[in-house]
């Protein structure tokens, strides 16, 4: 008889708070963001800011998906911040690859430790899920023909339901057309830098003209 792998969750956070937020003019938690913009625009010291400073110590868990985490020197004291909220050698926050198989066990762990907060009458942890980087990978952030792998439906899965969860997340890319729809329509806050033709001008346009 085959060995049974058992994932254990546990509960973290202190539940002891109503609303996490900041303060104005920035968003309660949780939230979602989109920053979008070419390369050295400046999108990943943005959604760095918000992390290390903005909303520092609000998020009880966070888990970076970028392929430029262990070789960026600008992603220095995300790393540090990252192993004092959970060593590396207990729990592994950050990955240089868009690892499925974790996201959607972080979607079913978050999901069970609200289920047991609620049972506990505790307010369910913040969690923050960063996917920087990602617009090359054909499975990651659209559902596009051809593609086997299913990853897009966990992030869309997130964009959709994390707010229920009491999961936040931001996606950074370098066009936002490159982003599928459904993560489009649900993000709460987009932040854009020069878009360098007119089909994704139009795109921009197009989702914030609504918006007020």
């Amino acid at each position: 008889m085959g060995k049974t792998d058992i994932h254990t969750v546990q509960v973290y956070g202190s539940g002891s708070y109503s609303v996490k937020s900041p303060g104005e003019p920035h968003p309660n938690l949780p939230s979602s963001w989109i920053f979008s913009g070419p390369t050295c625009s400046g999108k990943s010291q943005a959604w760095l800011t918000l992390i290390l400073n903005v909303y520092r110590g609000l998020w009880d868990r966070i888990f970076v998906f970028s392929p430029s985490i262990l070789v960026d020197d600008s992603y220095v004291e995300l790393r540090k911040y990252l192993d004092k909220m959970a060593p590396s050698d207990r729990e592994k926050l950050y990955f240089e690859d868009m690892d499925m198989g974790k996201l959607g066990q972080i979607l079913d762990d978050q999901r069970a430790i609200c289920e047991m907060c609620k049972q506990r009458k505790m307010k369910c942890p913040e969690i923050l899920v960063v996917v920087d980087d990602m617009a090359d990978r054909a499975d990651v952030l659209a559902r596009r023909s051809g593609v086997k792998n299913q990853g897009g439906s966990h992030i869309v899965s997130l964009a959709v339901r994390g707010r229920h969860l009491h999961i936040s997340w931001m996606v950074s890319t370098q066009c936002l057309n490159l982003v599928s729809l459904p993560i489009r329509k649900n993000v709460r806050n987009i932040l854009v830098w020069r878009a360098r033709s007119a089909r994704e001008i139009e795109c921009i346009c197009e989702e914030l003209a609504a918006v007020y």
